[in-house]
């Protein structure tokens, strides 16, 4: 129905009721309403209907002006978040003047939006703000539904045990689920996410189902413990509805003090929600709450003061020019009357704001404002349906191209399974040349190893042959364990050519020293390198550099990290490449070559396989040709060999 002819409506049952009271009451003042009562009759619907006349355009309240927000944003295709906040924030407006159906309304349309928007924890809140609103109006049925779809959402404990709360059967253990929630808030949980608004209505829940139960100190403690969580949260001057909340809060608590006898701090805590609500700046709110402050002076035999604040409601109202306001103010005034059986005062009163009613409708812009939201819900409703159209054809052709990109995507996988299967068998064969490659290196060292051994042996030196064939095994034996393997943790790199040199000075100890330099910023044991390519340069210079220099020569190992990259220097000061290539034999010459072209191959099959840039130099030597240095640029890995 049209809440302004609903208000012209109440306003005039209203009128007939008390008429029939001074009819009872006053005899002698039944012409006097009658006259009134056709006054009545014949002026409100016509200025009810002019009201609209007299609203000027820049007078257009916040809910009509939402609802052009929400029509733009329909027609433009707007996300489906932003139509979102905008619904939840017209539920909000609707739920601050008491319009819980409403309320209810607009918050699943925000909820099915959100949903649309895939934004999970938004649907899960307004969900639970929707099972909060149906509680309220006792569809407990509704409301654990509500609570458990929340709670399924968001994985949310406390919507979880709200859910169980409204399906006990007992006040009792109703309490309990709440304690549970109020367990959890006092845990300062942070997965909990709550607003102080939340919080508190917790703590109100929970003093409303003390004073079920009888409890009343126990129901003042919890809707204290709420206001107080209020009073700590800084409110911004708009927000109205935490405000509302804090109004509405400090009279539970007086009706609780005043259940409990206690007048004077119920007396307190009710002035308090009055002087809240005036600074506010909401009429509404003021009227409830000096009716409720007028309700306990009224009990205290204080019908004095009762009298002053229910005047004081109803002047504000008044100016404020909000209609409903000025009609609850008049309606409170009139049971105070009624309770002191003064006729005259109700039928003044009644006859004021009578008369006062064909300018308070002409001025109350919300009544206007509501009519106006109304009519635009028609075309929002067009607008949606026409979205939904629009999004159903939108699905079918996404559906066709998906149909269309699932079979390119289909073929495009089958051809990249292929691609796939081939690179893998190309991979597969370069891990075997690489391994390989790794296998080619061993014969030759074994063979010189054991020619030391023998060496040794023909000399007569056992303690040397036992020593070098016990080194030769453990090294032997590491390197065989990690040979399958591409990289190795740069630590044991160095532990293996720790050991190799060891053997190989055993052999040559009267051609040269060895040093290694490790720069203190390598981190040994946090990165691998890929292994077995140090090795052979070593070996290199020991023999074809320094074995066949006449006095001591010095071999230098050198590892840095530079650029998160590894970079070994093998440095000797042997008799140099060009020098030695004129010692060896043919078989020599190209049993070299062969080793250098082994590490070439390599490295060139670990850049492929692992798209690395591994590196090597081999530097000019000095201008006596003395001296080889060869340079390794390697990858720092996490890999483990």
């Amino acid at each position: 129905m049209n809440p302004l002819f609903e208000m012209v409506k109440i306003a005039v049952a209203d009128k007939n009721r008390f008429t029939f009271v001074a009819n009872i009451h006053l005899l002698k003042k039944q012409l006097l309403f009658l006259v009134l009562l056709l006054a009545v009759n014949y002026h409100l619907p016509a200025s009810a209907q002019d009201s609209s006349k007299v609203l000027k355009k820049e007078q257009k309240g916040k809910l009509s002006s939402k609802a052009d927000e929400v029509e733009m944003l329909l027609k433009k295709g707007a996300e489906s978040k932003i139509i979102a906040a905008k619904y939840e924030e017209i539920a909000r407006d609707f739920k601050f003047s008491g319009q819980t159906n409403r309320a209810i309304q607009y918050f699943k349309k925000a909820e099915e939006y959100y949903n649309k928007a895939k934004m999970k924890d938004a649907s899960a809140r307004v969900l639970r703000e929707i099972a909060q609103l149906q509680e309220s109006k006792q569809e407990l049925e509704d409301a654990y539904i509500t609570y458990e779809k929340s709670a399924e959402i968001s994985n949310s404990t406390m919507s979880r045990n709200d859910a169980s709360r409204v399906a006990a059967p007992t006040a009792e253990s109703k309490i309990q689920f709440n304690q549970q929630n109020i367990d959890k808030i006092r845990e300062k949980d942070t997965d909990l996410n709550l607003s102080a608004e939340e919080v508190a209505l917790t703590f109100s829940n929970q003093a409303k189902l003390y004073d079920e139960v009888g409890k009343k100190e126990e129901a003042i403690k919890y809707k204290k413990e709420a206001i107080q969580v209020l009073n700590e949260k800084q409110v911004p001057n708009g927000n109205l509805e935490t405000k509302k909340m804090k109004v509405d809060l400090s009279s539970q608590l007086a009706e609780l003090y005043a259940k409990n006898q206690q007048y004077d701090e119920a007396l307190q805590a009710a002035l308090e929600a009055q002087t809240m609500a005036k600074k506010s700046g909401e009429p509404s709110l003021f009227v409830q709450s000096s009716i409720d402050l007028a309700d306990l002076y009224s009990q205290n035999s204080d019908s004095e003061n009762a009298l002053l604040v229910l005047k004081d409601a109803y002047r504000m109202a008044l100016k404020s020019g909000r209609t409903k306001d000025a009609r609850m103010a008049l309606q409170a005034l009139i049971r105070h009357f009624s309770e002191q059986k003064d006729d005259d005062s109700q039928l003044y009163f009644y006859n004021d704001f009578i008369g006062q009613l064909d300018n308070l409708i002409a001025r109350d812009s919300s009544l206007l404002d509501e009519k106006i939201f109304y009519a635009k819900e028609e075309r929002i409703e067009q607008l949606e349906k026409e979205r939904a159209l629009q999004d159903e054809l939108l699905d079918q052709s996404r559906n066709f191209n998906y149909g269309l990109v699932v079979f390119f995507v289909a073929l495009f996988l089958a051809s990249a399974f292929l691609y796939w299967s081939l690179m893998k068998v190309r991979m597969q064969n370069k891990r075997i040349a690489l391994q390989s490659l790794r296998r080619e290196m061993n014969p030759h060292f074994v063979f010189n190893s054991l020619n030391s051994v023998n060496r040794f042996i023909a000399q007569n030196d056992e303690i040397k042959a036992n020593n070098y064939l016990t080194s030769y095994a453990q090294l032997m034996r590491t390197t065989m364990e990690i040979s399958s393997h591409d990289f190795i943790r740069l630590d044991k790199e160095i532990e293996l050519l720790t050991k190799y040199l060891d053997l190989e000075h055993l052999r040559f100890s009267q051609h040269f020293d060895y040093r290694i330099e490790l720069d203190e910023n390598v981190e040994l044991e946090n990165c691998s390198i890929p292994g077995f390519l140090i090795q052979p340069h070593i070996e290199n210079a020991i023999w074809h550099g320094l074995r066949y220099k006449k006095e001591k020569g010095l071999l230098l190992l050198k590892i840095a990290e530079e650029k998160g990259q590894i970079v070994v220097a093998i440095e000797d000061d042997g008799i140099g490449i060009q020098e030695s290539q004129k010692l060896k034999t043919e078989n020599q010459k190209s049993h070299l070559s062969r080793g250098f072209l082994n590490i070439k191959e390599r490295i060139e099959l670990l850049n492929s396989l692992y798209k690395f840039k591994i590196q090597m130099r081999i530097l000019s030597p000095t201008k006596d040709n003395i001296g080889t240095t060869v340079l390794l640029i390697l990858p720092k890995t996490v890999k483990n060999g």
